[in-house]
């Protein structure tokens, strides 16, 4: 078996390169888990250089690579660190949204749906494709 070694990888148009760490960690250009409790500390990122807590349930994702532009599709969610449902979710309806992106960083809330207020979480992740 051969092996090609190589720093990036490009198409026939001088677009869309990719290096192999990109291609190892997925095609998002970036993602991170983190704990929403207390200063907020990163679990696992790619290209995200620090995750900030703004104030209670409210969060800023910092990219380390800035985006051309704000056209990237986000994705959130919220939970718990539990190993079953039954271990205490039920009280616990976590939400997630976004709030507001910028080519440097992405804000994202948490909350609860049960009585609508804004609320730490035990794991938040994002996920950016652009």
């Amino acid at each position: 078996m051969s092996t090609l070694k190589v720093d990036t990888i490009q198409n026939t148009s001088d677009a869309h390169s990719s290096t192999p760490e990109q291609i190892a960690q997925g095609r998002a250009k970036a993602w991170v888990e983190f704990s929403g409790q207390g200063s907020a500390s990163i679990i696992g990122s790619y290209n995200v250089s620090s995750v900030s807590r703004a104030s209670n349930g409210n969060y800023q994702v910092n990219f380390t690579s800035n985006f051309a532009n704000t056209d990237y599709a986000v994705f959130a969610s919220a939970g718990a660190n539990l190993a079953t449902y039954a271990d205490g979710l039920n009280s616990q309806d976590n939400v997630s949204m976004v709030l507001n992106k910028a080519v440097s960083n992405v804000k994202v809330g948490a909350g609860d749906l049960d009585d609508g207020a804004v609320d730490d979480q035990d794991r938040i992740s994002v996920v950016v494709f652009a």
